[in-house]
């Protein structure tokens, strides 16, 4: 089953983000024409371009998913994956992670 992820900054949409047995696809907004380009492989250099917009890599973001998925379904307290990122629960609605800079929220 593929499944989409919208990218939205500020209420406009850039990207469109799809997942098929985490095998990732994108579509990018062209700013400058209003069109939307050819759905592509997700690859670093797309992933920079939504570094510029957010200073967060969304590859990097998809690739360890199934990580807080996995984590995320044990409704721990808080949690550390393998790469080091600590993650604590707020209200059972979310994780926020702690100790970075630019930290990650993941909504459930």
């Amino acid at each position: 089953m593929k499944i989409q992820w919208n990218f939205y900054l500020s209420g406009i949409l850039y990207g469109k983000i799809y997942e098929e047995q985490e095998i990732w696809t994108v579509s990018l907004l062209d700013v400058y024409t209003g069109q939307w380009g050819q759905e592509m492989p997700f690859t670093q250099e797309e992933s920079l371009y939504f570094q510029k917009l957010c200073s967060r890599d969304l590859l990097e973001f998809f690739r360890e998913k199934k990580v807080y998925e996995e984590n995320i379904s044990k409704t721990l307290a808080d949690f550390t994956t393998a790469g080091g990122e600590e993650f604590t629960c707020r209200r059972g609605e979310c994780y926020f992670q702690r100790n970075r800079k630019f930290p990650k929220d993941l909504f459930f």
